[in-house]
């Protein structure tokens, strides 16, 4: 679940959807490799909202990563331009700080 921040950890706390992201990838692998992982509800959620925003749009990480790559530079109005399609409510979750 760590593989995000390992390659790029942060003095302060990263944003919603980058724990959501390496969350969504650390299910999706523990399901493919038949292994068993404890995720705590707090991850939950945030792979839940990445999830949902995928859902709108399949590629908005790779999309928005390819202007801007660092999640905690990533701004409401950011998504406005690039992904206007998600609900700004998301947009909120997705960029307030992880804790």
């Amino acid at each position: 679940m760590k593989l995000f921040t390992f390659f790029r950890p942060l003095a302060a706390g990263a944003p919603v959807v980058e724990e959501g992201l390496a969350t969504h990838f650390s299910i999706e692998q523990t399901k493919r490799h038949d292994s068993h992982g404890t995720v705590t509800p707090k991850y939950v959620r945030a792979a839940a909202l990445v999830e949902t925003a995928e859902t709108i749009a399949p590629d908005f990480i790779r999309e928005i990563r390819t202007h801007v790559p660092a999640f905690t530079e990533w701004t409401p109005e950011l998504f406005q331009k690039e992904m206007p399609a998600i609900p700004a409510s998301l947009v909120a979750e997705l960029l307030a700080p992880f804790y």
